[in-house]
């Protein structure tokens, strides 16, 4: 969804939508966002653990993948801050430590799934906008 197109909506529906998708919203001074913790879901990434703490087995996107392969993928999720700035309703990302370029694909990746989602919710506002409107 365009910025314009989230305008028309209207702030509410929107901060709504990204809760679906998992996102906290957070409010201080003239901030605010929507911030999202759980970055391995929204890049698609599953792992399960041993007891011990190590990765057993990984997925990404339903694809197998090596844990050691994971394990890299979650020392780049790690250093990633991801947020939707509500005021100017564009998604926005932070690299922490290294500024290595797997990072920002993945951070480009994770955005790029908010966006998705947020389209996917696009004809439910369509409808509550024209409720709104009618009434």
């Amino acid at each position: 969804m365009r910025t314009e197109e989230l305008k028309a909506v209207g702030p509410e529906v929107v901060i709504e939508a990204l809760q679906q998708l998992g996102g906290k919203e957070w409010i201080k001074d003239e901030f605010h966002r929507i911030y999202f913790n759980e970055l391995e879901k929204l890049y698609g990434l599953d792992c399960q653990y041993y007891k011990t703490g190590n990765i057993a087995r990984a997925s990404l996107n339903g694809e197998p993948i090596s844990s050691s392969e994971a394990r890299r993928i979650l020392g780049c999720l790690c250093d990633l801050k991801v947020w939707f700035d509500v005021k100017d309703l564009k998604p926005h990302f932070f690299v922490q430590g290294q500024r290595d370029p797997r990072k920002f694909a993945i951070a480009r990746a994770i955005i790029s799934r908010i966006e998705e989602k947020l389209k996917a919710c696009e004809p439910e506002s369509e409808n509550l906008t024209e409720e709104a409107e009618a009434n």
